[in-house]
């Protein structure tokens, strides 16, 4: 699992620190001694637990001879066993010391786009000058999800164009039309810091093959368990099909225009309703790119199965598009 769209690090350096001595054993003045003599990492309790993001925090003790530097990461994820194998690696911050000091720098980093109701392990590790360290796992877990209390009837956030399918006013993750939302790979249900074949959960080890919607079992439409909108917002909500951006580019006039400084397209229905769709970009690597593009997921792979189908808005132009899976599109969802 290597989850998380959002980070926000912070260190708060300097617990502790103890100097002044002149002659410490194994060292002295004339560069004999140890850089780093002890490094030590204390994973703390996870904190503010949300539905969606939570607070990790942690510690390092350092005790140096000489000064020294390093750094301190956490890694996340929802198996211990492969937990700094395959789990997320978030960057903490970097810590310093002077010569002869006993040094404890205290991190965290809050993470947004968990998974709801999902246990997540994660620890505290760092290096400096060459030696490492790895703290204790600590494991906690996310508030389950709310749903709409009808499937699919959440009125305010859908809107009615006369179509198959009622559509979303908003991208999955956003709050109002013109917020981009959250990003994620074709077939995950949640965000994460880098998109490429390597983070990709339906890839292989040798990331040269895929796990799942292949040419083996078939499947070319997400099951409802790797449909980030269904199983984040629940009910009827879902991803829209290929035919039903289809449905959306033909039967529906397109307007280019701003939504609050947002560029994106107005979507006019023949009843009068209308969407707004935002210009967001694509995720790439740890990248936001093409800003003047939008780039929405359908629940459809492409015939290659290594590509999917999504719709795409550039420069007056509306149309279908096939692209590697791995890279992060936002969603715009449907119910039936």
């Amino acid at each position: 699992m290597k989850k998380t769209i959002s980070i926000l690090a912070a260190c708060a350096l300097l617990l502790t620190s103890c100097g002044g001595v002149d002659n410490p054993s194994g060292g002295g003045g004339n560069g004999s001694g140890k850089t780093v003599r002890e490094l030590k990492c204390t994973t703390g309790e996870a904190a503010d637990i949300k539905e969606n993001s939570a607070v990790l925090k942690g510690s390092v003790f350092l005790k140096t001879d000489k000064a020294a530097s390093g750094t301190a990461w956490f890694y996340i994820g929802t198996d211990q066993a492969t937990l700094t194998t395959k789990g997320e690696k978030i960057n903490a911050g970097t810590f310093s010391s002077k010569d002869y000091t006993e040094t404890t720098v205290n991190f965290s980093a809050t993470l947004s786009g968990l998974t709801p109701g999902t246990t997540f392990y994660y620890v505290l590790a760092a290096s400096a000058d060459g030696k490492e360290s790895t703290g204790n796992v600590v494991s906690f877990k996310t508030a389950g999800a709310s749903t709409p209390s009808e499937p699919g009837e959440a009125d305010s956030e859908l809107v009615d164009l006369g179509l198959s399918v009622k559509w979303r006013a908003w991208n999955l993750g956003a709050t109002k039309p013109e917020d981009a939302g959250d990003y994620y790979a074709w077939g995950e249900i949640a965000p994460k810091n880098r998109y490429q074949m390597d983070t990709y959960k339906w890839s292989d080890a040798t990331f040269e093959t895929l796990k799942k919607y292949n040419a083996t079992d078939g499947l070319t439409k997400l099951a409802a368990a790797d449909d980030a909108a269904a199983a984040k917002l629940g009910g009827k909500y879902r991803m829209p099909t290929a035919d039903e951006f289809k449905d959306l580019r033909e039967k529906c006039t397109w307007t280019f225009g701003k939504v609050n400084d947002v560029e994106g397209y107005t979507v006019t229905a023949a009843n009068g309703n209308s969407i707004f769709l935002p210009l967001c970009g694509m995720r790439y690597e740890d990248q936001n790119l093409h800003k003047d593009y939008g780039l929405y997921w359908s629940s459809n792979v492409d015939p290659s199965y290594f590509h999917a189908l999504s719709l795409s808005l550039h420069d007056g132009e509306v149309k279908e598009y096939d692209i590697q899976r791995f890279v992060g599109f936002t969603i715009r969802p449907v119910s039936d």
